[in-house]
């Protein structure tokens, strides 16, 4: 075969196979914004997805966030493939997915991923892209865009352990004066009332204690003027109320003697 018939059957059987594949769906990444809620610590990514082939398809998207960063320098601009790891895998809680169902020639649809609240790091965010969910059905497919996985972007979260002052967990970026609800901090002028009170905190609590407290402060409270705090004392009230039972003595016997 010459040279030239040789370019001509090359060009040919590539033909074929793009018209091959492309009579199938195909589906690319038109547009993507990923960022971080820093309100909420969850990553967000919005991918524009379309299909430039000739039949309507299903795919499933998957974002997984790995820690460090993207390989490629330019994975702005370009794809880096990197080492698989299998969708809907619930050991990952991070990795999220969303399934595009129907989508049509020339169709294309915007998909917000969410992730739960991120630790801070670094991290480089990979898209993979298969027929279903590969921890349910071994013989899943990757599918285009992003195949078995493509790097998206490097992100950084920074102090994104975002506590939600209130929750009484004193999270990684709380301590006893940002959040004084839930970190234990005696004597930041908040009486907590789950740590503290007027005997393990009198700064905050005041130190002449106060009834209902839960503690018996023995400079103020007794069993008689608090007993939410300090019980009450049957033998105590006996022995202060000695002449109380004394006269009931008296009346039962006169009832017995006379009656």
């Amino acid at each position: 075969m010459k040279t030239k018939e040789k370019i001509l059957f090359l060009v040919f059987g590539i033909i074929l196979m793009n018209s091959l594949a492309f009579a199938s769906p195909q589906f690319v990444l038109v547009d993507k914004d990923i960022s971080v809620d820093f309100f909420t610590g969850e990553l967000i990514a919005q991918l524009t997805i379309k299909n430039i082939g000739s039949q309507s398809g299903d795919v499933l998207i998957e974002i997984q966030p790995r820690q460090g960063a993207c390989q490629n320098p330019l994975t702005a601009f370009l794809f880096s493939y990197v080492t698989p790891q299998d969708t809907c895998d619930y050991n990952y809680p991070y990795n999220v997915h969303v399934v595009i169902k129907d989508l049509a020639p020339n169709e294309q649809k915007t998909v917000t991923l969410r992730t739960p609240k991120m630790p801070s790091g670094t991290y480089c965010v990979v898209g993979v892209s298969t027929d279903s969910c590969c921890t349910t059905n071994p013989n899943c497919v990757a599918l285009t865009p992003f195949e078995w996985g493509k790097e998206l972007q490097t992100i950084t979260v920074s102090g994104n352990d975002n506590p939600k002052c209130g929750n009484h967990i004193c999270e990684p970026n709380e301590d006893e004066k940002i959040c004084p609800e839930d970190c234990k901090w005696c004597g930041n002028g908040y009486c907590n009332p789950i740590w503290e009170n007027s005997q393990n905190c009198p700064a905050d609590c005041g130190g002449g204690g106060r009834c209902g407290d839960g503690y018996c402060n023995s400079t103020s409270e007794n069993w008689q003027n608090c007993p939410a705090d300090c019980g009450f004392d049957i033998i105590k009230w006996l022995l202060a109320n000695w002449y109380i039972i004394v006269i009931l003595l008296i009346i039962i016997i006169l009832i017995i003697l006379y009656v």
